[in-house]
């Protein structure tokens, strides 16, 4: 499938501070990406660049194969075809929805109404064009942002942390609903955000950055069973990394015993390593007294988040279903259920790697 968007080596100073530092990635058409990273990270520098509101300092952005920016180009943004929702949203208060989303169509008549209409009926929201956006909810004012960018057709549309002013429940129903709508209009989009849970339930590609640096390119499939770093490990997902030892090709040493699986080239034997271990990668028995102690147990609902502390001091968590209840200052036994090892060099070794593990 064609590239929507491609990105080769995107870098963005200001002064002697790089906030993108070589970017590299692609995103299909009718794709929709996600630049995830802690704040200051240069998710939202990016975004901005690829819109053209910053000149790249080095590399290119290209839309639909045609270079828009470069080191001897540079398309305004109203002419690259690229729509954009910002964090405020900036609708007009004194223009009714109807009005907002046509602000940016030429021309008018019968088209204009019906383009008003078709995105109306597309972001669910039919028959509410004589309304004023402050008669509508944050939900329903995000939809109708969303309509207003699509209105023009872009090549492709740019989030920019979509979700950030909404209450609790919206940030968690919102964005299934919007990759609805997206998916049904068949616009590629990226999205920027430092929320995860946002990232998985939107993008089908995340690129987690950190220090202006893209750290892995992947599906949440492979970020969250397959991070390319330590970094990647740590931001997304919970997770624990317990000291090991390579004994041999495929066999770890650590607390919980011999473990078996693939293990990287650069984990020759001998070699000590962090095995990252999720809750989900760990069994509690209840019955009987082990060697783990029940340091703290928060209720989830349908499960248990038990923070575990082993002989040496080092610290798992574990989720388990929560009809079966272990006190705190329990000891109880644990078993290793991983059905494969993500493991680190403990010295050493790239940062931040950017190749992509194999989709899932």
């Amino acid at each position: 499938m064609a590239e929507t968007l491609r990105l080769e080596g995107l870098t963005v100073r200001y002064g002697e501070h790089t906030a993108v530092a070589d970017v590299s990635l692609g995103l299909e058409a009718g794709t929709i990406g996600c630049l995830l990273g802690p704040s200051g990270c240069g998710k939202t520098t990016a975004l901005r660049a690829i819109a053209g509101f910053e000149p790249p300092s080095a590399g290119r952005v290209l839309l639909q194969g045609r270079e828009v920016a470069g080191p001897a180009v540079h398309i305004p943004p109203e002419h690259r075809r690229v729509g954009m929702v910002f964090q405020d949203l900036a609708l007009f208060p004194h223009l009714t929805v109807a009005d907002n989303i046509a602000f940016g169509l030429a021309g008018g008549g019968p088209h204009r109404r019906e383009r008003v209409e078709e995105l109306l009926e597309l972001v669910g929201l039919p028959g509410a064009g004589p309304r004023y956006p402050h008669h509508l909810s944050g939900g329903q004012q995000q939809r109708i942002a969303i309509a207003r960018a699509l209105a023009p057709e872009p090549a492709i549309l740019l989030l920019d942390e979509p979700f950030s002013s909404l209450d609790v429940e919206l940030r968690e129903q919102l964005p299934r609903e919007l990759r609805g709508i997206l998916q049904a209009a068949g616009i590629t989009t990226l999205l920027v955000t430092h929320d995860q849970m946002e990232a998985f339930a939107m993008a089908d590609r995340v690129g987690v950055m950190s220090g202006g640096a893209l750290c892995q390119w992947d599906t949440p499939y492979n970020l969250y069973h397959r991070p390319a770093t330590p970094f990647v490990a740590d931001f997304v997902g919970q997770g624990v990394r317990l000291p090991g030892t390579v004994l041999a090709q495929g066999k770890v040493e650590t607390e919980l015993g011999l473990l078996e699986g693939a293990v990287p080239a650069d984990c020759p034997v001998g070699r000590q390593v962090d095995l990252l271990v999720r809750p989900d990668d760990i069994v509690i028995d209840p019955d009987g007294e082990g060697m783990a102690l029940v340091e703290e147990r928060v209720f989830r609902g349908a499960d248990y988040l038990y923070t575990l502390r082993l002989p040496s001091g080092s610290r798992l968590l574990s989720l388990a279903p929560s009809h079966n209840a272990c006190a705190v200052g329990s000891r109880v036994t644990v078993r290793p259920d991983l059905d494969h090892l993500v493991l680190f060099p403990r010295e050493g070794g790239p940062s931040c790697p950017v190749e992509p593990g194999p989709a899932e």
